[in-house]
């Protein structure tokens, strides 16, 4: 079941529809990792994310598109899981 939320994105501006934060905001960040755990599933979310900016806004740089869909959340993630470990 897919999980509703409004935290969604906007293309091609590439911010939340629910926040008007740079997609994928901390809580859709936050929404995928429990719907996805932080392993391999995350990983294909996030490339899924990735393929439909690069779909969406197909003039935007890839490594732009990286940063904001793939390395900004899983930096994200890497501060959400130390704060568990605590």
């Amino acid at each position: 079941m897919d999980v509703v939320t409004a935290h969604e994105p906007a293309w091609p501006r590439g911010l939340c529809v629910g926040c008007g934060q740079v997609w994928p905001c901390e809580p859709a960040v936050a929404e995928l990792v429990d719907e996805h755990g932080t392993g391999l599933p995350l990983a294909a979310a996030l490339w899924a994310m990735f393929d439909q900016a690069a779909q969406a806004v197909p003039t935007a740089p890839a490594l732009a598109l990286y940063e904001q869909c793939i390395r900004r959340p899983l930096r994200y993630v890497a501060r959400l899981t130390a704060g568990a470990g605590r």
